[in-house]
């Protein structure tokens, strides 16, 4: 990936999931309310770390939110959902927005490539870029008319009540 996208963590630590998911709300929830979208969030882990950069997981994390809020209409419904097993965190950020042909999926992830007037292309490919230095991967699914969801796995490091052993 482009160096300037700088998606490489710079301080690795040991991070709570739920409080990860925690900081993220509380930045969007101000945006979502101001819009009138409800955001539900499904949190279905509770002792699960994470190893990385919080500051650029929170800003990913809230790139795709801020995301889904675009695509969305006062009264819509965006939905993060977040659960683990002993190897890998998922997380799910989904909106009742338009979504997207199969051509604009393809290039979402690119540096520059942006559908909105107001975009400058770069919010994807940061957020792709954070996933991939944490050991990540990113998905998306969309259907034109029926919304979009992204899907961001990232490696568990160790339940947090073993961490604490």
């Amino acid at each position: 990936m482009l160096t300037f996208l700088r998606g490489a963590p710079s301080g690795r630590e040991a991070i709570a999931v739920h409080e990860l998911i925690a900081e993220v709300v509380q930045v969007i929830e101000p945006q979502m309310s101001d819009k009138r979208v409800e955001l539900r969030v499904d949190l279905q882990c509770d002792l699960v770390r994470v190893r990385g950069d919080r500051k650029a997981l929170i800003g990913a994390l809230t790139n795709l939110l801020e995301n889904a809020l675009q695509a969305s209409q006062p009264g819509n419904t965006v939905r993060l959902g977040v659960r683990a097993d002993s190897i890998r965190l998922e997380i799910s950020v989904s909106d009742q927005g338009k979504g997207m042909s199969p051509e604009v999926q393809r290039r979402l992830f690119e540096p520059f490539f942006t559908t909105r007037p107001e975009g400058t292309g770069l919010g994807l490919a940061i957020m792709r870029s954070v996933i991939d230095a944490h050991g990540g991967d990113v998905e998306v699914k969309s259907e034109p008319g029926r919304g979009t969801t992204f899907l961001v796995w990232l490696p568990v490091q160790a339940l947090a009540a073993e961490s604490a052993a």
